[in-house]
C-alpha cells in the first residue's frame, strides 16, 4: 500500500469529509478510516459533495475534534479526566501536610485516619478478586440459570429469556441472554 502527503489544510478537509460520511452514510455506530474518505472522493469524482452538513455526534466527531485540535496547537477537546478511587489524593495530602496554628491535634488526627486508609487500600487490593469474582459469575450465567433461557420457537431471534415477573423476552446472541440473565437474577 502506497502512502499519501497532505497538507494540513488537506487533512482537516479529510476528516471533515469523515464527519459527514460518518453521519450521513454509517450512522453514529459506525467508523469511517481516512482511506474511506479518499475512496468515497474517488467515488464521486464527478459528483457534488457537500461537506456543510450539520453533524450533531458521530464516532469520527471526536477524532476530527482532537485533530482539529492538535493542527491548531490546543489541548485535545476530548482528553479524559483521571479519576482517583483512593480516599487519599494528592491534594487531601497537600492540604493536610500544611498544618495552621492550632491544628497539631487535628495532623495528630489525620494520621490516624492514615492508618485506616491503608485498611481501605487492602480492601482496594481485594477488589481485583471481586472483579474477577463477577467476571467468573456472569461467564457462568448460563449454566446457573439455565432453567430461565431457551432456544427460541421465533423465526425472528434465536433465544427466550423468561423474566422474574413471568414474561419473556426473544434476544438474539448468547450475550445478550448474559445481558439479561445479569440484570434480572443476580
Amino acid at each position: 500500500m502506497q502512502t499519501l502527503e497532505v497538507t494540513d489544510e488537506q487533512y482537516v478537509f479529510i476528516q471533515r469529509l469523515r464527519e459527514n460520511i460518518s453521519e450521513s452514510v454509517v450512522g453514529k455506530y459506525g467508523y469511517v478510516r481516512e482511506q474511506d474518505a479518499v475512496q468515497f472522493l474517488i467515488d464521486n469524482l464527478d459528483d457534488s459533495v457537500e461537506l456543510d452538513a450539520d453533524v450533531d455526534s458521530s464516532a469520527t466527531t471526536d477524532v476530527a475534534a482532537s485533530v482539529g485540535a492538535v493542527v491548531d496547537g490546543e489541548p485535545d477537546p476530548n482528553e479524559l479526566e483521571s479519576v482517583s478511587y483512593e480516599e487519599s489524593d494528592g491534594e487531601t495530602t497537600a492540604a493536610d501536610a500544611e498544618p495552621t496554628d492550632g491544628s497539631a491535634d487535628e495532623s495528630g488526627a489525620d494520621g490516624g485516619d492514615d492508618a485506616d486508609d491503608g485498611g481501605d487500600d487492602a480492601d482496594d487490593g481485594g477488589g481485583d478478586a471481586d472483579d474477577d469474582d463477577m467476571l467468573n459469575e456472569m461467564m457462568s450465567l448460563l449454566d446457573t440459570h439455565d432453567d430461565k433461557w431457551e432456544e427460541s420457537s421465533s423465526a425472528d431471534y434465536r433465544y427466550t429469556v423468561t423474566l422474574p415477573d413471568g414474561s419473556s423476552e426473544d434476544v438474539q446472541t448468547k450475550d445478550d441472554v448474559r445481558a439479561l440473565l445479569f440484570k434480572n437474577y443476580r
